[in-house]
């Protein structure tokens, strides 16, 4: 073997348990990859959406998780409810303005928090909601 192709070797080597390490690296926090609860407080419902009402839900595992419910607007609900789930990285408090207008447009609509988002306690996972 030639003194370049142990240099190769070396390197190849040296890449290889780099890429091992990045890939364990990734897959220890994963985790805190995919989920971005924010750690601040919810705002009241009274502040962030006037005229709505905090309501929560069991989990079948025990937890309560809470939302908000707004009525269509004036009393001219369609019998619609537009069900909103946040998503990552916020809270029910950043949909209050879609809220706002979908109540006004007649539907009723409920805002929910997953668990280990807007103050709601446990962790989110692919097997619990």
């Amino acid at each position: 073997m030639t003194l370049l192709d142990t240099r190769l070797a070396m390197a190849f080597g040296a890449v290889a348990v780099g890429v091992v390490l990045l890939v364990a690296l990734l897959w220890a926090v994963q985790r805190r990859l995919i989920y971005f609860p924010l750690p601040r407080d919810l705002a009241s419902v009274a502040t962030a959406l006037p005229g709505a009402e905090e309501v929560t839900f069991e989990t079948e595992d025990g937890l309560r998780l809470g939302g908000w419910f707004l009525p269509a607007a004036g009393g001219k609900s369609s019998g619609a409810t537009v069900l909103v789930f946040n998503g990552n990285a916020g809270d029910r408090s950043f949909r209050a303005p879609l809220a706002a207008a979908l109540s006004q447009a007649g539907l009723s609509v409920l805002l929910f928090d997953y668990r280990g988002f807007g103050g709601n306690t446990g962790t989110p996972s692919e097997q619990a909601s």
